[in-house]
């Protein structure tokens, strides 16, 4: 919720609500004790400043996703957008993630993604309540994210393998 606030994108209460909900159920139903689960936004900003904030730090693991998206995209221009996109993610997820997850510095696009991407996103908010752009602005970004999700699977089915142990050391 810290970026959106930031850009001014509405979230309805219910909606802001909802979200700490469905990670409280989901959290729950594995067996994480109520305790440890934050009910509230406020609760989780704490929590995140209290145990995860402190031990964030750059991995391997962090960098390879990074190379590996970055580089998707550099297979199709040539690595000519890869100083625009990591401006844009750094932008997006701060410097101290951006660090963190082996994004280059930008200095030269930074400043015009800076500025235009809260008026961007301040149109877009504009036209929300105007009859029917709701429908118009879901299909639009809908279409865009199968779009994205087609072209970096290859086309191919996606398959996420979740793990039910812990990496040995």
């Amino acid at each position: 919720m810290r970026k959106p606030k930031d850009w001014g994108v509405g979230v309805n209460t219910a909606d802001a609500d909802a979200y700490p909900h469905v990670w409280r159920v989901s959290a729950a139903m594995p067996g994480v004790d109520d305790e440890c689960i934050p009910a509230t936004w406020e609760a989780a900003e704490a929590r995140s400043r209290q145990v995860l904030d402190p031990i964030l730090a750059r991995t391997a693991e962090g960098d390879a996703p990074t190379d590996v998206l970055l580089g998707i995209v550099a297979e199709i221009d040539g690595g000519l957008t890869r100083p625009l996109i990591s401006a844009f993610s750094r932008y997006t997820l701060g410097d101290r993630v951006g660090d963190m997850i082996g994004l280059s510095k930008e200095p030269l696009p930074r400043p015009p993604i800076a500025t235009a991407w809260p008026l961007l996103v301040a149109f877009r908010e504009g036209l929300i309540p105007l009859p029917g752009i709701p429908a118009i602005v879901w299909t639009l970004e809908e279409a865009l994210r199968r779009f994205v999700l087609l072209f970096l699977a290859e086309a191919q089915p996606v398959s996420i393998e979740i793990p039910d142990a812990n990496r040995p050391s």
